[in-house]
């Protein structure tokens, strides 16, 4: 069995708050954990030492007319830092496992101390010889060529698929029909052939189009969904929702989600497609266009339902949102479901999306229990 520092500091895992070990130690050391986090990424992003010191300043500031502590990093910026509750959390033997790294003090003089002291040095030191902290084995891009795709560990390149470095902004934020959303990374439109091809393969690496090892594919996963969670917290969810799919990589983004906190509810098949005679037309918005497009819609339908059920992928992009009520709840037997969702936090997953249509019909279907709150999570922000 791990034990808690195995899991802090396994290979490529950002530090989630849902680690830090009891609610107390969360709600009066989280934000400096995480200060200290965004620290150490910070300046061991492009440096490979061990040990990294930086000098314990306080600065005047003008506009609260007060001191401020804090430290220069090896770059000459100045971070604010609560060096005498970081001391504090020091002291404290078992609840300093949650800070990302080891630090010492030394004085003005270099020599080693307990109590920090202005002028004096803190020191940041990765805890294992071997690579292990985020920074480190960093998936940057991805690149395709005559071979298959390249995940490159090191840079960004002008001809990756997906840029993945924390600097390129991994888990940006929107909204879509009125709810936060979030992507976990963007494909980047410069040849679509490769572009497509690349999620094809992702989908289910087993049957890819284009070789992709599960070592990438892992590290892929870990990365963008350690991100979000650390960000975003899994535990501050009620119920875990994503629509029923063959998808694999679908299916280990809701795995690795609800890995991150058991007690989450997890509901992967209880939306599914409804029957044909249950699928509407929206002619109220078919209305407020100026296009007579009925007849075509027909043949979309048409087009779409040829094997006997209603495929969206059928149906032209243009076309995509006058059709609705083409998803549905299993059954209305799933009480805990219904009870989580009404009055709940939800988080709607999807791999990606392409025009949209199937995420706005869970959203209408999952709206109409009126939950407290909606939030989505795309793993990759496709090209549309």
């Amino acid at each position: 069995m791990k034990t808690f520092e195995d899991t802090l500091f396994e290979p490529n895992k950002i530090l989630r708050f849902s680690e830090l070990g009891k609610r107390e130690i969360r709600d009066k050391y989280g934000d400096l954990i995480k200060q200290i986090q965004e620290i150490v990424l910070h300046i061991f992003d492009k440096s490979d030492e061990k040990t990294i010191s930086c000098k314990i300043v306080s600065v005047y500031n003008d506009e609260d007319d007060k001191w401020v502590d804090g430290i220069h990093l090896p770059d000459g910026e100045f971070s604010k830092l609560d060096i005498d509750k970081l001391s504090e959390l020091l002291k404290q033997k078992k609840n300093r496992s949650s800070l990302p790294c080891i630090i010492k003090f030394t004085d003005d003089k270099g020599v080693k101390t307990k109590n920090p002291v202005i002028n004096g040095q803190i020191k940041f030191i990765q805890k294992d010889k071997e690579p292990s902290m985020p920074w480190e084995n960093k998936l940057e891009g991805v690149t395709f060529n005559d071979d298959g795709f390249i995940f490159n560990f090191k840079t960004d390149s002008d001809d990756d698929i997906i840029h993945l470095s924390y600097k390129s902004g991994l888990l940006k934020k929107s909204t879509f029909n009125k709810r936060k959303i979030m992507y976990g990374c963007k494909i980047i439109k410069k040849n679509n052939k490769d572009e497509f091809t690349f999620l094809r393969s992702l989908k289910d690496i087993s049957k890819a189009e284009v070789y992709i090892s599960p070592e990438d594919y892992e590290m892929l996963l870990n990365k963008i969904i350690n991100k979000f969670n650390y960000e975003h917290p899994v535990n501050e969810y009620d119920i875990i929702i994503s629509p029923a799919s063959k998808s694999r990589l679908l299916m280990d983004i809701v795995k690795k989600l609800k890995s991150k906190d058991r007690n989450v509810l997890l509901s992967n098949d209880s939306i599914i497609k409804n029957t044909l005679d249950g699928i509407k037309i929206d002619y109220d918005k078919l209305k407020s266009t100026k296009w007579n497009i009925s007849d075509e819609l027909d043949k979309q339908f048409k087009r779409a339902t040829e094997n006997g059920y209603f495929k969206m992928q059928k149906v032209f992009p243009r076309f995509r949102k006058f059709f609705t009520n083409f998803l549905v709840f299993k059954n209305e037997n799933q009480r805990r479901i219904y009870n989580t969702i009404r009055n709940g936090r939800v988080l709607i997953v999807e791999d990606y999306i392409t025009s949209g249509s199937t995420l706005r019909e869970t959203l209408r279907l999952i709206e109409e229990l009126c939950p407290r709150e909606i939030e989505i999570f795309v793993f990759i922000k496709n090209i549309v």
